[in-house]
């Protein structure tokens, strides 16, 4: 190559980085306690157990609740469908997203005497913000659990 000349090198790159999750709870959460007003609660005192201390009263007051079977709340999950505005009580939820990311390097070598070449190189690089595809990837908002309660009833 004649002295002078460039050579120039050019890179791009793109990268899209898709997520997505798919989640469901099968069953509801259970929490075994007595529930306000609970007439079995009044046997657990001292008269029914005499010279028992209050650890072994709420031990025997637990215990008696999970032999029993005492269910004192059951919690479900309500989950965004993947439309975006259905919520699904025990059902299946899929979140999506995306990020891309960017880049460019350009590089050029320049031959200025026989026995030196300069060299040189530019690079960008960019990451762009994550992108939820579904509304469940994203925080709900007071307005929107309104909005999707209000069109539920």
């Amino acid at each position: 190559m004649a002295e002078g000349q460039a050579r120039p090198d050019h890179r791009r790159s793109a990268t899209r980085g898709d997520v997505w999750q798919e989640n469901q709870r099968l069953v509801p959460t259970a929490t075994l306690g007595f529930a306000t007003g609970d007439p079995a609660d009044s046997m657990f005192n001292t008269t029914n157990f005499p010279g028992a201390s209050s650890t072994d009263i709420t031990n025997a007051r637990n215990l008696y609740m999970v032999l029993a079977g005492r269910v004192q709340s059951l919690t479900y999950d309500a989950r965004v469908g993947e439309d975006g505005e259905a919520y699904n009580i025990l059902g299946k939820s899929m979140q999506k997203g995306r990020i891309w990311q960017l880049g460019f390097f350009a590089q050029d070598s320049w031959r200025w005497k026989p026995d030196l070449t300069i060299n040189a190189g530019l690079r960008y690089e960019v990451q762009l913000p994550f992108e939820a595809l579904t509304t469940a990837t994203r925080s709900p908002t007071s307005t929107t659990c309104s909005a999707r309660r209000a069109r539920a009833t």
